[in-house]
């Protein structure tokens, strides 16, 4: 199977499969996981892997807007209130279109860097609400064999709610939606060059999210998201 972005979707998947196959044998039935449970009010790093289906619309009417997208990277929580924590976040990413003249064959890949803040009301209890705001920006690019550059480069904004219920000491499942803002640009470099605006397209999604908490003080998360984006996240967060 050909890669996406250096990462083979075969064995993306069988990794993801794996993870969450073993995440059971991590959870620790700690009876005061509750109140850590996603977000919590502590401070955490996690290691996270993304693979998105995202649909954008380009102002000059062109087609090709579908544009698969696999991240991988790291991010660093740190609480800022009773209830509400910030993060930062940054990695990896790559890019596949395969209706776009531009990028066609071409794989960009590069990097991303965003912030995060998650609130979650009350602090303990079986059923809780959680809203975020998030931004982030992701850079993208490649050369082909002729030296034609192509860059794209776009900044992400997110609003999101969801409800949390517990359903045991070390476990719980959110549900909930989201609505994104995304303005970019494609530009292409090469004897005549172009540039090329785009947003996103029907910015409404909705996400179920499983939340382990593990014996060595963090968690386990995976989230499936269907609407635009749609994708999977898995993160494996610990605590400091």
């Amino acid at each position: 199977m050909r890669p996406i972005s250096g990462i083979c979707l075969r064995s993306s998947a069988l990794l993801l499969g794996a993870l969450v196959a073993l995440a059971p044998a991590w959870v620790a039935a700690d009876p005061r996981a509750g109140a850590r449970l996603a977000p919590g009010p502590v401070g955490a790093f996690d290691l996270h892997l993304a693979r998105e289906d995202l649909t954008v619309e380009y102002r000059d009417g062109s087609a090709g807007g579908d544009l698969e997208l696999t991240r991988v990277g790291i991010a660093f929580h740190e609480h800022i209130g009773r209830s509400v924590r910030g993060a930062v976040n940054l990695g990896a990413t790559g890019v596949r279109q395969r209706d776009r003249p531009a990028t066609a064959d071409v794989d960009p890949t590069g990097w991303y860097f965003g912030l995060d803040f998650d609130g979650i009301w009350p602090r303990e209890g079986l059923l809780r609400f959680n809203a975020g705001v998030g931004w982030r920006y992701t850079r993208a690019d490649r050369s082909d064999e002729n030296g034609d550059e192509t860059i794209l480069d776009w900044h992400t904004s997110e609003a999101r709610a969801a409800a949390i219920l517990r359903l045991g000491p070390a476990a719980a499942v959110r549900l909930g939606a989201a609505q994104q803002w995304i303005r970019g640009d494609e530009r292409f470099r090469a004897d005549s060059s172009s540039t090329t605006r785009f947003d996103i397209d029907d910015p409404a999604s909705a996400f179920l999210q499983l939340d382990f908490l593990t014996g060595r003080g963090g968690a386990i998360r995976f989230q499936a998201r269907g609407g635009n984006p749609k994708g999977a996240r898995i993160a494996f967060e610990y605590n400091y």
